[in-house]
């Protein structure tokens, strides 16, 4: 029989679903000892792929020993592999401004700041303005500049003096405030994990989350590598419905929400929280459990398919059902002082850059079926069960 040319085996190395390498690996020696060095030349991080001058696209990297297929995005940017806080600059950004403060919506009489307005950075000191409270969607022109003493903004005859904190995130004036919604991304390397079936998590409205019911779902996850973890605050491959606030701390905070966190079951003094992992089509399954967190906390989870899908239920008086940490038994906490959830879990766990939201993950292997927690699950959506 005539031997395959080198370079068609290597396309077929390069396109052959995980199913089939390991049925021909299985079948053929020959395979087999060239499948193993095409494995050893892979990638492991999408930082390597960068490096090796590729641009974005579908690859093999190499993750723990065996090819998995990754989507792979930002190689070519400046910047090394990471999840660090959103790097700000004031043109392209946009902001909750609040020039007020309320002692409603929360579970106690503390007062919190409201967000009256919402602001757009322009390039030359333009700014665009709109009230939080305008249905229309009609916006006013101001304007803003930068200085020793501060970032100064002008709209609708008025005008604030602000100083900017640290992180650049939020900024506080004599009688007014700004949090930051979104700010032009630095593109960094990174794999993301295509998912086949239905990924969600819900944030319900009721109690003290004000506004709509969020639900996001993923159609695919950011992976961080080589820890073989989700990142759970990436929103690149996502579709949500709804948008909330939630007034916490006795009412002395607020922080608004456009997402929900993947693998979290958050909500506040209301209806349970949902969510749905389901890594079927890929080579990964679950490593941690879900364990309630926060103010008087509940949850339930429940793992199955061989730890590849889990169900979590849960809330609290702002409080979740929520991964552990890896390699331990201590959930992670998702709620969050004043400001924006987007931009204030990129800072990690309780503020800790270098504890990011992450659900830990392991090769698939055959594991029992198995449940814990008590959660009513009375209305969760009607796709949370497979």
């Amino acid at each position: 029989m005539e031997r395959l040319p080198e370079s068609v085996l290597w396309e077929l190395l390069r396109n052959l679903s995980h199913t089939g390498v390991a049925r021909l690996r299985a079948s053929s020696k020959g395979f087999a000892d060239k499948h193993a060095i095409w494995v050893r030349s892979l990638p492991t991080t999408a930082s390597e792929l960068r490096f090796r001058g590729y641009g974005d696209g579908c690859y093999w990297l190499r993750v723990q020993g065996r090819p998995v297929q990754l989507q792979c995005t930002g190689l070519g940017a400046p910047s090394e592999d990471d999840q660090g806080p959103i790097a700000v600059a004031m043109p392209g950004s946009r902001w909750n401004f609040c020039c007020e403060k309320s002692n409603r919506g929360g579970a106690g009489s503390g007062w919190h700041w409201h967000v009256t307005h919402q602001l757009h950075f322009e390039a030359e000191g333009k700014l665009s303005v709109w009230r939080e409270d305008d249905s229309v969607g009609n916006g006013e022109e101001g304007g803003w500049s930068e200085s020793a003493a501060g970032l100064s903004i002008r709209f609708s005859d008025r005008s604030f003096l602000l100083q900017r904190m640290v992180h650049g995130d939020a900024m506080y004036g004599e009688t007014c405030a700004g949090f930051l919604l979104s700010a032009p991304a630095v593109p960094r390397p990174a794999a993301y994990l295509p998912l086949a079936r239905p990924n969600f998590s819900t944030l319900p409205k009721g109690g003290t989350v004000h506004g709509q019911t969020i639900r996001t779902d993923f159609d695919a996850v950011r992976l961080l590598l080589p820890e073989m973890r989700i990142y759970c605050a990436d929103f690149t491959f996502t579709r949500t419905q709804g948008s909330a606030y939630i007034v916490g701390s006795n009412g002395s905070c607020r922080t608004d929400y456009a997402h929900s966190l993947f693998g979290f079951a958050q909500g506040s003094c209301g209806p349970n929280a949902f969510a749905r992992i389901d890594l079927r089509g890929t080579p990964f399954s679950v490593d941690c459990k879900f364990l309630p967190t926060g103010c008087n906390p509940r949850g339930a989870a429940k793992h199955s398919s061989n730890g590849q899908v889990v169900l979590v239920a849960g809330t609290g008086g702002q409080g979740a059902c929520a991964p552990t940490k890896p390699g331990t038994q201590e959930a992670q906490y998702p709620c969050l002082d004043d400001g924006h959830a987007d931009v204030l879990w990129q800072k990690g766990c309780r503020g800790k850059v270098d504890e990011p939201f992450v659900v830990q993950l392991k090769m698939t292997q055959a594991e029992e079926n198995f449940q814990y927690g008590r959660c009513d699950t009375g209305g969760a959506p009607a796709d949370w069960v497979p």
